[in-house]
This record gives structure tokens, sequence and C-alpha cells, in this order.
């Protein structure tokens, strides 16, 4: 189970090692950590990181899972949420 290190906002130590290998096994050039966040925000918040002589990086991403209250009277989940990820990834990781 991921966990982040709230008070430095940074993944544990096993994260890291798993985004590592699976970007060395599966030739990747980005790993990234997905958490839920509650806020609503149209976009996600992403903290790049990097590899110490590797050519692949990793980040930490949190996105609201909830829909926009500013639109609606109900709290439910965003069903929007793969493709707001999808467009964000897009263009902001993969530029």
């Amino acid at each position: 189970m991921s966990s982040l290190n709230h008070c430095r906002n940074i993944p544990d130590d096993a994260d890291l090692k798993q985004m590592f290998v699976y970007n060395e096994y599966w030739d990747g050039i980005n790993a990234l950590l997905l958490y839920p966040h509650l806020d609503y925000t149209p976009t996600p918040k992403y903290e790049p990181g990097v590899f110490v002589n590797r050519t692949h990086s990793c980040g930490v991403m949190k996105t609201s899972v909830l829909c926009d209250t500013a639109t609606t009277t109900t709290v439910t989940l965003d069903r929007n949420i793969g493709q707001r990820l999808n467009e964000y990834i897009k263009i902001e990781i993969f530029k």
C-alpha cells in the first residue's frame, strides 16, 4: 500500500523503489503515484521527481475525486476524472 509522508510531501522508500523498478523493467519514461484529494481543483497538483543517473523520472500527483461543488448542489464523484487526468498528463507531463 502506498503512503505519502505528509510532513515532507514525498512518497516513502518502498514506493520510490517500485516506481524505479517499473521504469527499468517496462522501459518507462515516467512513473506516477496518484493520490486522491478532497478539495476540487480543475487540474491535478503534480510534483515531479528524478532518479539520479537515469533517463526516466517519477512524480507524485494529487487530484480531486469529487465534482466541483460550485456546479452542483450535491457532493458526488467526478465522472470526468479520467479525462481530466489524461489531458493533464499529455499536456503537462509528456510535453
